[in-house]
C-alpha cells in the first residue's frame, strides 16, 4: 500500500490511542467515512493538541523538517499521523490520492489552499473537477480528504514557516473513484489550470516532476480559477483554546 515499510509509535497518549480506535471502527464497518471523519475532529477538539505537540511543532519549526508521530503499515492498509513543514512561498502541488481519507490541521503558520470535487473521468489522463474552496486556512482550519469528498487539493505556505498535522488513512474504503489497477498509493499530481468550460474544469495528470517544475515555487493566485467557487464554505475548525469536555 505504500513506499514505507516501517513503523513508527512515537506519540503515545490518549488522543493517539483514540485515532487508534476510530480506524478500527472504520475498518470494521462500524463508521462510516464521513461519520469517521466527524470523529477525528471531534477527538481533535478534545486533546488540546497544540500543548501535546508543542515540543515536535517546534522541532519542525527549528529543523525545518517533518517529523512522523505515527505509522503503522499492514498488508492491506496503513496509516500516517505527522506533522509536515513548508517553507515560506512554497507548494505542494495540485494532487489527488486513491482510496485515502484524511484530515489536515494548520498547527503553525497560514496556508493557502484550493480544493476540488472530481465529478467524472474523460480519459485515463484526465478527469472533469469543480472547485469548491479558494481561500485561507488559518491556524485551526481543518481540511478533509476522502475518496469522494474534495479529493483534489493544492496548498501552499504564505509568507512564514507553515506546519500541518497531517492524518492519512489508506486502504479502508469500499469504493474508488478508479479501477485498482495499477493505482499510486501517494501523491498523484494533476494540473487544473489548463482547461475546461463554464460548467467545470479538465484536471489532466502530470508527473511529479513536471507538476513540482510547474507549481512547487510559484503562488497558487499565480494561476487564475478557469471558473470561480460557487459558494466558499469556511473550513471546519479545530480551536487552539484547548476546552475541557462537559462532565
Amino acid at each position: 500500500m505504500s513506499e514505507f515499510t516501517t513503523d513508527v509509535r512515537e506519540w503515545r497518549s490518549p488522543t493517539m490511542k483514540e485515532i487508534r480506535a476510530l480506524i478500527s471502527a472504520l475498518g470494521r464497518r462500524r463508521l462510516s467515512v464521513p461519520q469517521f471523519q466527524k470523529e477525528v475532529l471531534r477527538v481533535y477538539r478534545e486533546g488540546n493538541l497544540w500543548k501535546q505537540l508543542r515540543p515536535w511543532i517546534g522541532d519542525c519549526l527549528t529543523g525545518r523538517c517533518d517529523v512522523i508521530l505515527w505509522r503503522e503499515v499492514m498488508a492491506t492498509r496503513n496509516f500516517t499521523l505527522q506533522l509536515l513543514y513548508m517553507a515560506p512561498n512554497t507548494a505542494h502541488p495540485p494532487h489527488y490520492h486513491f482510496n485515502h481519507v484524511s484530515t489536515q490541521l494548520v498547527m503553525a503558520g497560514r496556508m493557502r489552499a484550493r480544493e476540488y470535487e472530481r465529478l467524472a473521468p474523460v480519459t485515463g489522463d484526465a478527469v472533469t473537477l469543480m472547485p469548491v474552496y479558494d481561500g485561507i486556512h488559518e491556524v485551526g482550519d481543518t481540511m478533509q480528504t476522502a475518496e469522494f469528498h474534495r479529493n483534489v487539493h493544492w496548498f501552499a505556505a504564505l509568507t512564514e514557516p507553515t506546519v500541518f498535522l497531517n492524518f492519512n488513512v489508506h486502504g479502508l474504503e469500499q469504493e474508488t473513484f478508479e479501477p485498482d489497477v495499477g493505482q499510486h498509493k501517494g501523491r498523484n499530481t494533476i494540473d487544473p489550470t489548463v482547461g475546461g468550460n463554464e460548467r467545470h474544469i479538465i484536471g489532466h495528470k502530470i508527473d511529479m516532476r513536471k507538476a513540482e517544475a510547474k507549481f512547487a515555487q510559484r503562488a497558487i493566485d499565480d494561476f487564475p480559477l478557469i471558473i470561480p467557487v460557487k459558494k466558499n464554505a469556511r473550513p471546519k475548525r479545530v480551536s487552539p483554546r484547548f476546552r475541557k469536555r462537559a462532565t
